[in-house]
């Protein structure tokens, strides 16, 4: 199915306490939730139909909704608690019914509880547990990127990130399932396959 998979990255750092000791200089937003305060740096696609990427940054991304609306499907990883609520809160909506969560999906074949983010099922683990090119950096790293100036930097980590999730795509709709990359002693399903529902 033709899908655009997309990544998005925030300008602002996430201030998970009161305690946390502040960068000068570096604007904060008040915690995982606060999507109004986060502001959008950057967002980057992937055509599954075409192969092509696509970055947006401000002067172009309200482009970004026409290019959703020209596949039947858009995929992301652990997109509906991120970055959908981030999309929304500046205006961008994606149709949850037409939105596949690979996060989600495998999560729930490793019958992780929901709500739960778990360790070892990030999508740097299942990629190169699937032979796929992982994560470039940190994503704690990008909204410090964007305040200094190192945009290149940015788009270059966040395309790396889409170009990741687009490949686990694929792979997934070929076979059905990634395998499992925890120990064996924390897997779920015989031979550590986790076989993953296909969306729609």
């Amino acid at each position: 199915m033709q899908a655009i998979v997309f990544d998005c990255e925030i300008q602002r750092e996430i201030l998970t306490s009161q305690d946390q000791e502040r960068m000068p200089g570096i604007e904060y937003c008040d915690g995982w939730q606060d999507f109004a305060h986060m502001g959008i740096s950057c967002v980057t696609a992937m055509d599954t139909g075409t192969g092509r990427p696509h970055v947006f940054l401000q002067d172009n991304l309200d482009e970004f909704s026409r290019l959703l609306r020209s596949r039947e499907l858009s995929v992301g990883f652990n997109s509906q608690t991120f970055d959908l609520p981030l999309l929304s809160a500046s205006g961008i909506r994606v149709e949850r019914e037409k939105h596949f969560d690979i996060a989600r999906a495998i999560w729930e074949s490793a019958r992780i509880p929901p709500g739960v983010h778990p360790k070892g099922l990030g999508l740097d683990a299942i990629c190169r547990r699937a032979g796929i090119q992982g994560k470039t950096g940190h994503g704690a790293e990008a909204p410090r990127w964007f305040q200094t100036g190192k945009i290149g930097r940015l788009v270059d980590y966040c395309l790396a990130d889409t170009y990741a999730t687009a490949t686990l795509y694929g792979l997934i709709m070929a076979t059905g399932g990634v395998k499992d990359p925890r120990p064996a002693a924390e897997w779920t399903h015989a031979y550590g396959w986790l076989p993953v529902g296909l969306p729609l």
